[in-house]
């Protein structure tokens, strides 16, 4: 959207010039040149064009904002947006079925409110070695679903930047191990 933004301010400025050479004539002020109305007309038509191209590009970035947020909603493994606060931003399903509970309810509460204690500093590490620039690897963490049950997973973590703000922001996604636990 903010590459659309140019243009919606080079569209504001033409419709304010155009109400302003148009104005004499809403208001009666005097005779009005055929030569001037066809100028106006003229822009005019370019304005519409303009609006049909922003129209086209709006539409554009809607279904591209729709894919992805379908793509994360139904990526396989559970992913979670938090601030670097550790604040959970977002969620998806995967997130949900994996913490047992419904990704909405996720939302606003710290993500270390469902680690097991003993994951507690590398999930501090972790942010804060992010905070430094510094890349995390893989690693694994004890969680602690919605009901109290513990389940390790293995967890990678990235930074993302808001793209309104500019506000840096974490992606953390989880894969449930317990199972490669019961075969070991």
């Amino acid at each position: 959207m903010q590459l659309l933004t140019p243009a919606l301010e080079d569209l504001l400025e033409d419709l304010e010039e155009l109400d302003r050479l148009l104005h004499p004539i809403r208001a009666g002020d005097g005779a009005v040149r055929a030569e001037d109305l066809l100028l106006q007309k003229s822009r005019l038509a370019e304005i519409y064009d303009l609006v049909d191209e922003l129209i086209a590009g709006i539409r554009s970035v809607d279904i591209g904002c729709r894919r992805y947020r379908d793509r994360f909603a139904r990526l396989p493994a559970g992913c979670l947006c938090t601030g670097k606060d550790g604040v959970i931003l977002e969620a998806n399903r995967a997130a949900g079925t994996l913490f047992g509970r419904a990704p909405g309810l996720m939302q606003g509460t710290p993500l270390d409110a469902y680690l097991n204690q003993e994951s507690i500093p590398a999930f501090r590490s972790a942010v804060a070695a992010l905070s430094r620039g510094e890349e995390v690897p893989v690693q694994e963490f004890s969680l602690t679903r919605f009901d109290g049950t513990p389940i390790p997973a293995a967890v990678a973590v990235s930074t993302s930047y808001d793209p309104g703000s500019g506000a840096p922001e974490l992606l953390w996604v989880f894969w449930d191990v317990s199972g490669k636990r019961r075969r070991e």
